[in-house]
Formats: structure tokens, C-alpha cells, sequence
């Protein structure tokens, strides 16, 4: 392993504590031993650790609550509860709290090596995992920076040109209103080309995995009509907002944008440049409710099942990875969400998303 793998051993037994540490260091771990509950998690705030050994019985406060605390502040940390003392309620509540393993006194040396060996494993793959789609995420945004790129040259160029004409127009002048008025012109146009920049930067800035913070969706959207615009013909499309007041979830501001801007694309291609889009959104009990509806060809019954599939495109070779839908049901699952789609071939398609709010807040 590149990195030392960290253990925290949160214990009111001082013997056991060491016998069980010493053990652990010639296994090659890192190994932290307390004996009470609230320096652990005082601990768990301010350092990484891979595997908390945590005894249900503690002198200050009950291992549960310790346990819940731990996942709260952390819930990578792969978390074995030890005690002398086991009913199978404590155990059932123990797992229901996030705990990945129960170990009964006297411990078994080699089931606790064993244990430790499995679960750190699990977190490794867990973590490479989400680094892969992390990767993923990226790669299908910047699969789409090239096209985004021949927009925003397009829509660039009439600011630059009108620039341009109004600097050249003052070279000639002398009449200062005149002046005045081709300076303020300039200045227009200049922040035509600054918003256009802004949004392409907003787009293309990578996210990184604690980048989370409150999110407004209807804002999102807002900021997503505008970079999608960039991205894809649009022509007739007309777009129609619904927006209810809703509350923010937490949430990576990045990940959601390219969940909200690939099923947007999707409805204007599906549309061919003459339809009606509508974004809508509304609060439903714990969560809330996103639509993106589309009048245009629909998707056949037989490839409903398939959209979100990796590498599943219907599109010629050349115009689309298959990733998209794939990654936009990735991020959502991982926010705890939920994606449905209904829809009818020659009428029109209907994505429902929803994102839990308490889970995220």
C-alpha cells in the first residue's frame, strides 16, 4: 500500500488496548489508542483514519452515540464494534448506525487481523471507484468543451466585432457625444464578452470530492440554459420555466450542472431545432423535483431500459460517447436520488429527477 494505513482503538481496557495495539504495529498499521469516546471523535475531526475499533461500553458516553458521531463527521472511516457484552439488539443497532463489522471479547487476534485486512480493502476499491467516476465526469465534460468551443467563438465574435467597429468609429471622431456614446457601446459589448467567458469558466472548472455547499436548483438551471445554448442548436426550441420555491440540498455544484445540462441537450437534439422544453421544478415531501419535458421524437420501447446503460448511444458514430445518461443516473445515485423517465415515440420524452433534501443538507 502507498499509504500507511492509519487504525484508532477508542477502548477504556489499558491492557487490552495495548496487547491489541502492539499486535496491529507489527502488521505494519498505525495504530492510536483512547480510552474515551469524546477524545475519539475529537480525534476523528481532525485526522484521516482507516479502521475505528470502538468498544460499545465506554466510561463517558455510549459507543453508539460515538459511532453515529464518527459516521456523521466521516462516513469513509470503516468502523468495528467490540464488546464483551453482546445481545443481538446491540448488534442490529449497531449496524443500522453505519457500523461495517461486530467483534465479541475475548477478541480473536486472527479474526480482528482478518476483518481489518477485508475492510480496508473495501475501502480502497470504494475510494478508487469514486475516483474513477470522478475521472469519468471530467472526461465526458471536456468530450464536450470542443463543441462548446465553436459556440462560444461564434458568440463571441459579434461582441469582439462590435468592439472593434465602435474603437475604430472613435479613431474618426471628434464629436465627444458621439465619443461618449460608441465608449459606452464598447463597454456593453465588452460585458456581452465577459459573461460568455464567465459561464464557459463556470462550465469547465473541475469539481473537486468535498466541493459541496447548499445548492439553489432553479438557479442551476438558470446557469445551465445558458451554457447549453453554447453546446447545442437551440433554434426555434422555446423554453418554458415552471420554477416553485424548493430548498437547497447540498450537493457539488459541478456534478449537478452536468446532470441538468446532458438531459437538456438531449431534449434540443430529440427536437431538431423546433419545439417546446419545459424545466420545471417543485418540492414533493423529503424532496425535490425536477422535470425536463420534451415534445420531440421520442425514445423507442425497446431502448427505455437501456438509456442509462454505459457506452448505449442511438446516435451516429461520431456524435455521441453513450456516457451521458450513464453518468447524469450515476451522479443522482449518489446523491441518493432518483431518475425516471417516461416516454412516447413522436410526443415526446419526460425525465423526472429528485434529490433527497435531509440526506444532503
Amino acid at each position: 500500500m502507498d499509504r500507511q494505513i492509519s487504525i484508532l482503538i477508542i477502548d477504556d481496557d489499558p491492557g487490552a488496548c495495548e496487547t491489541l495495539s502492539d499486535i496491529l504495529k507489527d502488521e505494519g498499521y498505525k495504530v492510536l489508542t483512547l480510552e474515551r469516546g469524546l477524545q475519539g471523535v475529537e480525534q476523528i475531526k481532525t485526522r484521516f483514519f482507516n479502521v475505528v475499533l470502538l468498544d460499545i461500553n465506554l466510561p463517558d458516553v455510549s459507543g453508539l452515540e460515538v459511532l453515529k458521531a464518527i459516521k456523521k463527521i466521516e462516513p469513509e472511516v470503516c468502523v468495528i464494534m467490540i464488546t464483551g457484552y453482546a445481545r443481538l439488539e446491540n448488534v442490529i443497532e449497531a449496524l443500522n448506525e453505519g457500523a461495517d463489522a461486530y467483534i465479541n471479547k475475548p477478541l480473536n487476534i486472527d479474526e480482528v487481523k482478518l476483518i481489518i485486512k477485508r475492510e480496508v480493502e473495501r475501502q480502497i476499491l470504494s475510494q478508487e471507484k469514486k475516483r474513477l467516476e470522478h475521472q469519468l465526469l471530467q472526461s465526458e465534460k471536456l468530450a464536450g468543451i470542443g463543441i462548446l468551443a465553436s459556440g462560444i467563438a461564434h458568440e463571441i465574435n459579434n461582441p469582439l466585432f462590435g468592439i472593434m467597429g465602435m474603437a475604430e468609429a472613435i479613431l474618426e471622431e471628434e464629436n465627444l457625444k458621439l465619443i461618449k456614446e460608441h465608449t459606452k457601446d464598447i463597454i456593453k459589448y465588452s460585458v456581452e464578452a465577459s459573461e460568455i467567458v464567465r459561464d464557459l469558466a463556470g462550465y469547465v472548472q473541475t469539481a473537486e470530492a468535498g466541493d459541496f455547499g447548499p445548492l439553489n436548483i432553479n438557479e442551476k438551471l438558470n446557469d445551465t440554459i445558458k451554457i447549453a445554448r453554447h453546446s447545442t442548436k437551440f433554434g426555434d426550441v422555446k423554453i418554458i420555466t415552471d420554477y416553485r420555491p424548493i430548498p437547497s440540498i447540498k450537493a457539488n455544484s459541478s456534478e449537478i450542472q452536468q446532470v441538468f445540462l446532458n438531459l437538456i441537450n438531449n431534449a434540443v437534439q430529440s427536437m431538431n431545432g423546433k419545439g417546446r422544453l419545459i424545466l420545471s421544478t417543485m418540492p414533493s415531501e423529503d424532496y425535490v423535483e425536477i422535470k425536463v419535458i420534451d415534445n420531440g421524437h421520442g425514445i423507442p420501447k425497446g431502448h427505455i431500459n437501456k438509456i442509462f446503460d454505459p457506452f448505449f448511444t442511438t446516435k451516429e458514430v461520431g456524435k455521441g460517447t453513450g456516457l451521458g445518461l450513464n453518468i447524469v443516473h450515476r451522479i443522482i445515485i449518489k446523491y441518493k436520488g432518483s431518475i425516471e423517465v417516461e416516454s412516447e415515440e413522436g410526443k415526446g420524452t419526460t425525465f423526472t429527477v429528485r434529490f433527497p433534501v435531509k440526506a444532503n443538507t
